[in-house]
């Protein structure tokens, strides 16, 4: 069984998650606001935990850049 690959691409419309097209400022405007995962997926049902852990990793490496 082949598992996808979840990464942070940039599709023209700012960094997003290469498996859907939620983008990360979608999800940093829930974590700026001090929300956690389920607060996040209780907006975003569709939103796994892992793609949540990738967007969180980007936040943590591009934090100055997206606030």
């Amino acid at each position: 069984m082949k598992t996808e690959t979840i990464e942070i691409v940039d599709r023209g419309r700012g960094p997003q998650l290469s498996t859907t097209r939620i983008t990360v400022l979608d999800i940093f405007y829930w974590l700026h606001r001090g929300y956690d995962w389920d607060r996040v997926h209780e907006s975003m049902p569709s939103l796994t935990r892992e793609e949540f852990d990738v967007v969180m990793d980007y936040v943590k490496q591009h934090h100055d850049e997206l606030v």
